[in-house]
């Protein structure tokens, strides 16, 4: 078996210790809230395109947001959110994002399922936007 030297993100991002933390708490915060979303979105049974007209957006652009493509701000998440009857709680707590290790990886995936076909299509067997659409309409 072939042995891989473990890295740090700062490492592979080039940067400090500090600043890749800031990257991967921004990216961790995204990822939340957009895991969030599809997650709705599949419990509901609601398409990326009937999601978009709910809050009178094109689909490009709903897609866009859940894939992180496009900066996404409160007012949007509110918009989605309410559109899905749903509502956000924001909750800040102390301490800053931390590296996993390869050891909490399946255990943190068990306790917060990847809603995300893009990130998790393995679950949704799909790997894009519009063959997750063609599963949600078939359902």
């Amino acid at each position: 078996m072939k042995r891989y030297e473990r890295i740090t993100l700062a490492e592979v991002l080039g940067t400090t210790q500090e600043e890749a933390e800031r990257e991967m708490a921004k990216e961790s915060l995204i990822f939340d809230v957009t895991n969030s979303i599809w997650g709705r979105l599949n419990k509901k049974n609601v398409t990326v395109s009937e999601l978009a007209k709910r809050i009178g957006k094109t689909q490009a652009h709903v897609s866009q947001v859940l894939n992180g493509k496009r900066n996404m701000t409160l007012a949007t998440v509110s918009d989605l959110a309410f559109a899905l009857d749903c509502q956000f709680k924001v909750e800040i707590v102390d301490g800053r994002y931390k590296e996993f290790n390869d050891d909490v990886e399946e255990e943190v995936e068990e306790i917060f399922p990847i809603h995300n076909p893009w990130i998790a299509n393995r679950q949704f067997e799909v790997s894009t936007p519009v063959e997750y659409e063609n599963q949600v309409e078939a359902a």
